[in-house]
């Protein structure tokens, strides 16, 4: 562990002593010690120095790095971040992972080089059973886990659609109830909307007009002050294929309260996205 000097700064800054921070978790001589790296703690005295410290170990591990994510974590980030249509993005994080691994082995970093491949067939070939054959070695892996925790289920979200419907949907709806557990946790909020919203696409495509209406409608009340405009837009289109698939008469009104959202926004290739899916599924 040995970053002492970091947790040093860090106190000065808040204006915090030694005898503060070390209270009732480590004598100040031990503590004293280990700022100036002259020893370590164990890992339970460390997290309490940082709640004391009002800290975060990303966050501390994030300046112990020169304000820098780590090469891990860094290509983690990149990952979940881009988009997955884009094939040139995919294959440099595949460069990135290789190189990682040559200097320790990382289970996710794996998982992701896989998810990478398959991705990259998809957009190529664009032959699904192929691309099941690819990550099956990771859902062989998350299948035998008892509990998923975030990581996880970031993995199961870019693989979602790769496997049968049915099977999506029984996925989809473990893993909303699970991440109802993360309440407040970090972006455990955004992983909530993404995969409700991921849900009601699985719905239409199974047929279940009505079921799917119902959750877009929950997803609308409980979370639009919390959702990007993006998926906004994206409930809108989809209550408005629902409608029109249930025959009602005003089919039409939430598609156009979709495109008038992504036009104030500028938003004008998202926009194309949403009026594919609508006129692919309406």
């Amino acid at each position: 562990m040995l970053n002492g000097n970091t947790i040093k700064k860090i106190r000065i800054n808040k204006g915090y002593t030694q005898k503060y921070v070390a209270k009732d978790i480590l004598s100040q001589s031990s503590y004293s010690k280990f700022e100036a790296e002259l020893s370590d703690v164990h890992s339970i005295a460390y997290i309490n120095f940082l709640d004391r410290l009002d800290m975060t170990l990303e966050e501390v591990r994030f300046i112990n790095n020169d304000f820098k994510h780590g090469q891990v974590q860094q290509i983690i980030n990149n990952f979940f971040s881009l988009p997955y249509n884009d094939v040139t993005a995919l294959e440099k994080i595949k460069i990135e992972i290789n190189n990682a691994l040559k200097k320790h082995q990382n289970i996710l970093l794996l998982d992701i080089k896989l998810i990478c491949e398959a991705l990259i067939s998809l957009n190529i070939k664009n032959d699904i059973n192929i691309v099941r054959i690819i990550v099956e070695p990771v859902w062989n892996r998350l299948s035998k886990l008892n509990q998923w925790y975030l990581s996880d289920i970031l993995l199961i979200n870019t693989i979602l659609y790769f496997f049968p419907n049915d099977t999506a949907i029984a996925i989809s709806s473990r893993i909303i109830e699970r991440l109802e557990l993360y309440d407040g946790f970090q972006n455990s909020q955004k992983l909530i909307i993404s995969f409700k919203i991921n849900l009601t696409l699985l719905l239409i495509k199974e047929g279940d007009f009505l079921k799917a209406l119902e959750m877009l409608t929950i997803i609308i009340q409980k979370h639009k002050k919390s959702m990007s405009y993006q998926s906004l837009a994206v409930c809108f289109a989809r209550i408005s294929i629902c409608n029109n698939k249930l025959g009602r008469t005003n089919a039409t009104t939430c598609i156009q309260q979709a495109r008038l959202l992504l036009k104030i926004y500028d938003d004008l290739d998202f926009l194309v996205n949403v009026k594919k899916e609508y006129a692919y599924y309406k």
